[in-house]
């Protein structure tokens, strides 16, 4: 880590350093000579709570050479003062306003022991939760950075390049990455107003080489204002970080706040609604390239490790299918959830499709298969329901190819004391017969394809509307998305907890039909509601 003015200008420096202690063997702290009292904090961590990890040094700003007062260069040389001190394999890097979140700890240990092997890998990266103006509030447009890299292999000899957010090989390459799945609380532009106005004159000097110590030479962009691309923040912060919230002494109200709009607004606007229709940021700058497989590969499940979700796939007889489905499953953007295929009564070909998945799935998976005595699928899905460790519990049927943010989705949508009911896209028998898992595995429904709209033009396929991914809650309330009528068992989602309250599913249904009706009035009359 490197800083200066920690104190003046009110950056969680002892949050950022404390929230690192569980993951390093050693923590290099660079500070820069400044009369603030941010080196005494610094010291007396060093000396209590970090003793025996904590190694700090000083050091002097040249901010009168040439080019160190322009595109924040100085940032890169400080932090690479610091980064030539690291002695382990790996380096963890955080700025000053930057957090790690403790239920990450586990995931980013597991992520750096596999990648360790991994040579053709130089590093983690990391996705990143930008709060603006108040604990409870974060910014999701594209002009907040999705991901940076923030765990480094000393191996392939990394620098700190630009303005200190990214590195690249001491010969200019970018490094290779994969991404962790844990994240970096971000509260550059958390602070009290006048903290937030000091910090900006200075570091506009560090950008744009100002003298004028008054007017910042970015305006007012210091002031807190509400813009597109801000909504609230429900999640939970870093425990480092309570107290600090506890004790906010300033107040802005983003609902109170008049929406401020800029003539660029509009494009972004554009770019964020493709962004949140097909999953990808266009013309993303990058600081990287991502690897392989692109996100670290999961882990077996221990015996006390315990993911996000269960997703619980149901089969019989549609080996094709479940191939198909199988194939989507191995490309879900969200990588901290489990498998399980639940087979009433298949023959051998629907066990291969599932034991060569096992085999190949980057997740882990449970097998589960019953003598077929007609349809009986409450009775499979109770098995399912008893081994499963997910807090959500999703349920899709073989026959349904899911899009690749689909896990992710029912996470994200999760609300307490609610149940979601999706719906699926009814392809027709002759596009469904020519689908291939190459062409899942290439990312055939990320997007409306042209033959899938042909297909509906046509009347073989329906619910074309379906197809296309609308992630922000305003935008689906604007057009009607987030209400249902009734439960559909190929694609819905609860807590695990309101199944087992509710004793699972009734197994007197045999024979096909009406058991999801069973489980959705169960639900309401529990006083769940229903929700898309």
């Amino acid at each position: 880590m490197m800083f200066r003015n920690g104190v003046s200008f009110d950056y969680p420096f002892v949050e950022a350093m404390r929230s690192m202690l569980p993951l390093v063997d050693e923590l290099i702290v660079n500070v820069g000579e400044c009369g603030d009292g941010t080196l005494d904090l610094v010291k007396k961590f060093a000396a209590g709570e970090g003793a025996g990890k904590v190694s700090w040094f000083t050091s002097v700003w040249p901010l009168d050479e040439p080019g160190m007062r322009t595109g924040g260069r100085v940032l890169a040389q400080q932090t690479n003062l610091a980064l030539d001190r690291c002695t382990g394999d790996w380096c963890l890097h955080l700025q000053a306003d930057e957090v790690f979140h403790e239920d990450d700890v586990s995931l980013l240990r597991g992520a750096i022991e596999r990648v360790t092997l991994m040579p053709d890998v130089d590093g983690l990266l990391f996705d990143y939760v930008h709060l603006y103006g108040s604990f409870d509030v974060m910014q999701v447009s594209r002009s907040a950075y999705r991901r940076e890299v923030r765990a480094l292999k000393l191996s392939c000899d990394p620098r700190s390049v630009g303005d200190a957010q990214g590195f690249r090989t001491r010969d200019g390459r970018k490094l290779r990455v994969l991404r962790s799945g844990a994240r970096v609380f971000h509260y550059g532009w958390v602070r009290p107003p006048e903290k937030m106005r000091e910090k900006t004159v200075f570091m506009d000097k560090l950008y744009h080489g100002s003298a004028d110590a008054g007017a910042p030479a970015t305006g007012d962009n210091y002031r807190y204002k509400k813009f597109p691309g801000l909504k609230k923040f429900t999640g939970t912060h870093p425990r480092v970080m309570h107290e600090r919230i506890a004790g906010k002494g300033w107040r802005w109200d983003l609902d109170a706040s008049p929406l401020e709009w800029k003539p660029g607004d509009a494009l972004k606007i554009v770019l964020d609604a493709a962004e949140s229709l097909t999953g990808k940021r266009f013309f993303e700058y990058r600081n990287y390239r991502l690897a392989g497989g692109k996100s670290v590969p999961a882990p077996a499940l221990s015996g006390t490790e315990k993911p996000k979700a269960s997703l619980v796939v149901t089969t019989y007889e549609m080996p094709r299918h479940l191939a198909l489905v199988c194939a989507a499953l191995e490309r879900q953007s969200e990588r901290d959830f489990e498998i399980l295929l639940c087979d009433d009564g298949s023959g051998p070909v629907t066990g291969a499709v599932a034991r060569d998945f096992i085999r190949r799935a980057p997740l882990p998976v449970q097998y589960f298969w019953q003598e077929h005595k007609g349809f009986r699928k409450c009775r499979i899905l109770n098995k399912a329901l008893a081994a499963a460790r997910g807090e959500i519990m999703i349920f899709l049927d073989g026959d349904c190819v899911p899009h690749r943010h689909y896990v992710r989705d029912h996470i994200m949508m999760q609300e307490s004391g609610c149940f979601l009911a999706g719906r699926r896209v009814e392809l027709g028998e002759h596009l469904s017969a020519r689908l291939s898992p190459r062409a899942v595995r290439a990312g055939y429904f990320d997007w409306p394809h042209p033959s899938l709209v042909w297909s509906v033009l046509r009347g073989e396929s329906s619910h074309l509307q379906r197809t296309v991914r609308i992630a922000w809650r305003w935008l689906r309330r604007l057009f009607g998305m987030m209400h249902v009528d009734d439960l559909k068992g190929c694609n819905y989602s609860v807590s695990r907890k309101a199944l087992l309250d509710l004793n699972g599913f009734d197994e007197d249904y045999e024979g096909y039909g009406r058991e999801d009706t069973d489980i959705e009035l169960r639900l309401l009359n529990f006083g769940f509601k229903i929700k898309s």
